[in-house]
């Protein structure tokens, strides 16, 4: 993923700065064991609906012992 952050202040204060990151593709299955091995409980999955304008999404929800 490429980003691009520029920061536009009054009179002439701008800073611009790049970032790439590389991301992993992973299960929301995956995460949720992960969190579980670290201590936290594991809560139902809830689900974003696939728009036309957006791709949908798992999230994963956990929370603390």
């Amino acid at each position: 993923m490429h980003r691009r952050r520029e920061i536009v202040g009054p009179g002439e204060r701008y800073a611009s700065s790049e970032v790439t990151l590389e991301l992993d593709r992973v299960s929301a299955d995956d995460v949720a064991a992960e969190a579980a091995r670290v201590g936290f409980l594991d809560e139902p999955h809830r689900f974003v609906p696939e728009t036309e304008e957006y791709l949908g999404s798992t999230v994963v929800v956990q929370r603390a012992r």
